[in-house]
């Protein structure tokens, strides 16, 4: 259930983005960085979902969806969020799943085998099992080809598997290009887990994410028409609430993902991290 109402004013610059202290009452010991946001909110992922892809827009407009995110400080988030929306839509699954080698001459080799290889993975690398539905809006992850301009953090819609080894995915909003659908290989990823010391595989894998989430960091340079942002999970990096913020033009197209431990006083409060030498 929402707990604000939206109004229809300008996304305003907070202050508060620049500015960690601007709210004396929210320190509390050393979390100087504690701001409130006054924006309308909700605890239900289900409620969080339906402001961003209404009436099951996932299931009627691709294209559409592609203009709207729910943005994420951390990639666990992400992946959950985009298998929630994956689960809700119409249509055939399919699971494509990678191919994984060590490294040539890798020390590692004889003491992992090809399970525990699976069940690593490296944000923002494909995943040993990638599950897609046709319809579904993904991230390009590589610059596949710059003659036929399609690059990094593209969004594309998948399409289906297209023979042996390949996928077919169709731009969003192409434009005048006369390329507007790809087939695309699987691709080499080196995967360097951070909880594995010294561990480095090859996943061969398409090159292809779910994007209804996304991280913050992904976010940038972007102009969507709805967000949520889900803010459950602390923020890490320098600015990346304010990129978060101001992704969408006007205050009521933006929604806050929290949950009962982030309300102080009405609105939901946020960590905010900024690095204070780049602002000198």
């Amino acid at each position: 259930m929402l707990t604000y109402q939206s109004v229809d004013v300008p996304c305003e610059v907070p202050t508060f983005c620049i500015d960690p202290q601007s709210d004396p009452s929210l320190r509390r010991g050393d979390e100087t960085h504690w701001i409130k946001l006054n924006h309308q909110h909700t605890f239900s992922e289900q409620d969080a979902i339906e402001f961003a892809f209404p009436d099951e827009l996932y299931n009627r407009d691709p294209e559409a969806c592609a203009t709207r995110a729910i943005l994420c400080p951390v990639n666990k988030a992400v992946d959950a969020l985009n298998d929630t929306i994956i689960q809700r839509m119409n249509g055939k699954e399919y699971t494509h799943t990678a191919f994984e080698r060590f490294l040539q001459n890798d020390q590692q080799a004889g003491h992992h085998d090809e399970e525990f290889l699976a069940a690593q993975e490296e944000s923002p690398k494909p995943p040993h099992k990638l599950q897609l539905k046709p319809g579904v809006v993904c991230l390009v992850l590589r610059n596949m080809s710059r003659r036929y301009e399609l690059y990094n953090n593209e969004k594309v819609i998948y399409k289906g598997p297209r023979g042996e080894g390949m996928i077919e995915v169709k731009k969003v909003n192409g434009g005048a290009s006369p390329w507007q659908t790809f087939v695309l290989p699987r691709i080499n990823f080196t995967i360097q887990p951070r909880n594995v010391r010294g561990l480095k595989f090859n996943r061969c894998q398409y090159p292809v994410k779910p994007a209804y989430a996304e991280t913050v960091h992904k976010s940038q340079g972007q102009t969507l028409e709805k967000i949520v942002i889900e803010i459950r999970h602390h923020f890490f990096q320098h600015g990346h609430l304010y990129t978060a913020l101001t992704r969408v033009r006007y205050g009521c197209d933006m929604l806050l993902l929290t949950s009962p431990e982030r309300i102080c006083d009405g609105p939901p409060i946020c960590r905010n991290i900024v690095y204070r030498k780049l602002l000198e």
